[in-house]
Parts: structure tokens; sequence; C-alpha cells
């Protein structure tokens, strides 16, 4: 039993522990990371909690006796999940999965994987994402950022950038070692899996601009794409540019959950002579089918 503190796992957690017959992880867990029960021979269940948005590559592979998967969901949300190459390679073909909530509870428009999920109480301020300090610490081991496989791309401003993850600490979300990434904070949803946060910064220096330097510059109706880890390309359209105070969290909020999926950027603007950001810039954008 993975209980429900645990919110980050790596790799290969227990690839080939061939004596493990049953798993079950408790909410909290977002991400069963890359072969991380790989060659688990013996393994016949796992229980899976809706916290759960994203299940890496080869995550089950080899997990031959593997025929039952308890969701701790819809079946609408099961299938939302973003799953990647060959996750249940080499399972029995006729494993069944078994669904907690019924049909009917996916009315709510916003039932989807990890869009229950909105940091309101824990995330005090927004991201500090414009760096003004002439010189940036050292980043503690502790808080070393993890790829998260994919890539954003704003054509129209010429910005691109790869996607880390930020981990929450101490209620806030530690930016500041982003350079040229971009960052996807604790809790948020992978873009098009329920709700997304992208952070990235202003400027890194006096001199070097962020790669969300020109979000303001940004149009009603401009494309943003995401390319996932398996290479595949999903498509935003923009519906909303504003510009909110560092601490409207209500604002971030209402402009996130007003369409299924949004995909939110953020970063800094309006710096100010003792050295701080006054506001920030918020862009909100909507999955293309």
């Amino acid at each position: 039993t993975i209980p429900s503190g645990v919110k980050k796992m790596d790799e290969d957690a227990f690839k080939k522990c061939k004596r493990l017959k049953t798993v079950v992880i408790l909410p909290g867990l977002k991400t069963i990371k890359k072969s991380m029960f790989e060659d688990c021979e013996s393994l016949e269940s796992v229980t899976i909690p809706e916290s759960v948005i994203s299940i890496k590559g080869s995550a089950f592979k080899g997990c031959v006796k593997l025929t039952d998967i308890f969701y701790d969901g819809s079946e609408k949300m099961w299938n939302a999940v973003d799953k990647g190459k060959e996750w249940d390679f080499q399972t029995p073909a006729d494993k069944t999965i078994h669904f907690t909530r019924q049909p009917s509870d996916d009315q709510d428009p916003d039932v989807t994987p990890g869009n229950n999920f909105f940091p309101s109480e824990g995330f005090t301020v927004l991201p500090a994402t414009g760096i003004t300090s002439p010189v940036i610490p050292l980043q503690p081991k502790d808080l070393k950022y993890e790829e998260a496989g994919i890539t954003i791309s704003i054509p129209s401003v010429s910005s691109f950038a790869k996607v880390v993850e930020v981990p929450l600490v101490d209620d806030e979300y530690p930016v500041t070692w982003l350079g040229k990434n971009a960052g996807l904070p604790e809790g948020f949803a992978i873009p098009g899996k329920g709700t997304s946060v992208i952070v990235g910064h202003n400027h890194l220096d006096r001199m070097e601009s962020g790669p969300f330097a020109l979000l303001k510059f940004v149009e009603i109706g401009d494309r943003i794409f995401i390319r996932n880890e398996d290479g595949e390309l999903e498509i935003f359209s923009v519906f909303a540019n504003e510009k909110i105070s560092m601490t409207d969290l209500a604002g971030l909020k209402e402009i996130s959950l007003s369409k299924n999926n949004t995909l939110i950027l953020l970063t800094c603007e309006d710096e100010r002579p003792e050295r701080f950001y006054e506001n920030r810039r918020i862009i909100a954008a909507e999955p293309v089918s």
C-alpha cells in the first residue's frame, strides 16, 4: 500500500519485484512513472486513485498476471488519463478495469482526472516568474525539477520551452531556477487532461528575456502547441489574455475553470523600482478538436 502522503515516486521504483502480488495506491500520487512496476511477474491486481492523471510508458509492462485494475473513478475519467507508450504491454488482454463511479457521475463537465484539485488553500501567492535579483542561488537538490516530457510552443510570439515539474514546497512553488524552461506546478493536470497551469519567466536577468516575456502580445484565437512525450501534438486556442494582481487567486481560479481542460499560461508583469513584479499576466486557452 502506497499511503496518501506520497505525492511522487521515481521511475523503476518497483521494477522486477517478482513476488509483489497486490498494489493499492491511496489518493495523492499524480503520476505512475515510467517502468514503475515493469516485470512484476506476480502482480495480479492494482488499485489506482483518481488523483493519478498520467501513467507513463512501460509502467506495467511485463506484468503477465495482472488481471484486475481497480480505478477510483468513472470509465470516462479512466479514458482521459494520459497513458504512455506500451504502458500495459505484455499484460493479459482480458484483464478487467473496475470503476467505482457510475456513468451518471460524469454529468459534471469538470469530472476529469486531477480536475478536482485547485490549490487555493495552499497556493498563497502566484509564482514569482520574473527574476529581478542579479544573483540566483544554487538550486537545492531536494528542489530539483523533473522533466514533464512535454514542450510548449507559441508561434505568434516566437516562444518555445521544455516543460519541467515544479514541486509544492511549504505552500509555494519554487520557480527561481526555471531559466529558459517552463514549469508545470505540482497538482495541476497535464495539458488536455484537466485544468493545467504552466508558468514561465518574464526575464532571467536585466539583459535576457524569459520564454514568456511576450505573453501580453498574444491575441485571442492564437494557437498554443503542446507536444507530449509520445511525440503527439495537442493544439489549444487562446480565449483570454488578462492582467491580474499578484494575489488574485480567485481570478485565476475563475478563468481556469471557465472551460473544460483549460490551459493557463502564467508569468510576471510590471516590475517596480523596489525590485518586484506587481502583477501577473494570464493566458487562457482551450483544446482544439
